[in-house]
């Protein structure tokens, strides 16, 4: 921890030497490994940050997009970062170009994304609306140009990634996986929550539980202004929740006599 604090500090000591604001993301590999890092790091001390950033590959990881969403929508709400989903990958081919190993083989294919051109469109496509759904910020595609050439790796000579580019073998255009950055896709919509003080002190808080947290073992902090309580989520439209109001973080003993569950449509 004192070294990451320490990096966090240098990033915003140099922002302030060239009147700059960079913001910083901490990346962790995989989504079920990102509640548990951050969990940890909270408790010992990590320094303010900006972004949460997680890599998503089916070989590596045990949870499949549903999953990845409701950890996405979860770590958002409880660490009160965005979430940007900075490194993925999705063969277009199992053919080999060269002598080197393609890393992604048949072990990390997804039933319903063959690793054909449209399976690999099909995938990003899916994976991106899933990010968007649960209020992510973004993608990032690694790595669409690690291309077949005569170079060599510490591995072999040619490219470990040549299946998963955004090129065929035959390098003369781009191909269909560049398709995902231009498509059109559903975004969710603002959803606000908004409570009175009622007899309550208006200085003391209100912890709301919502089915959008993906869990019941966590509520969020309202602190009130002007005796009033507020909270806006960015949900898919259409979709159905329920909340609950708490007089403090212990959700098991803290539930405010009549405040639920209550049920909402986001419109």
């Amino acid at each position: 921890m004192a070294l990451l604090n320490a990096g966090i500090v240098g990033v915003a000591e140099a922002g302030r030497l060239t009147g700059q604001t960079p913001k910083v993301m901490l990346h962790i590999a995989q989504p079920e490994n990102v509640e548990p890092w951050f969990d940890d790091a909270f408790a010992a001390g990590i320094l303010d940050f900006d972004v949460i950033g997680l890599s998503y590959y089916p070989k590596w990881s045990s949870r499949n997009l549903h999953e990845l969403g409701q950890t996405i929508r979860r770590i958002r709400h409880k660490y009160q970062k965005d979430v940007i989903l900075v490194e993925t990958a999705y063969p277009w081919t199992l053919r080999n170009n060269d002598a080197a190993d393609n890393i992604l083989g048949a072990d990390s294919l997804v039933e319903e994304y063959p690793a054909t051109l449209s399976g690999q469109s099909r995938f990003l496509k899916d994976l991106t609306q899933t990010v968007i759904s649960n209020d992510g910020s973004g993608v990032v595609y690694w790595e669409p140009a690690w291309v077949s050439t005569q170079c060599s790796t510490r591995w072999g000579k040619g490219s470990h990634w040549e299946n998963s580019t955004f090129f065929d073998y035959e390098m003369t255009s781009a191909h269909s996986g560049f398709d995902f950055l231009s498509h059109s896709y559903s975004l969710p919509v603002p959803v606000q929550f908004r409570f009175t003080s009622g007899d309550r002190e208006a200085t003391a808080p209100l912890y709301l539980w919502a089915s959008f947290l993906e869990g019941n073992d966590f509520a969020i902090k309202l602190v009130p202004e002007n005796a009033e309580f507020s909270y806006t989520a960015m949900l898919p439209a259409g979709a159905r929740i329920q909340y609950q109001l708490y007089a403090s973080p212990d959700i098991e003993e803290g539930l405010l006599s009549g405040a639920g569950p209550r049920g909402a449509d986001c419109a």
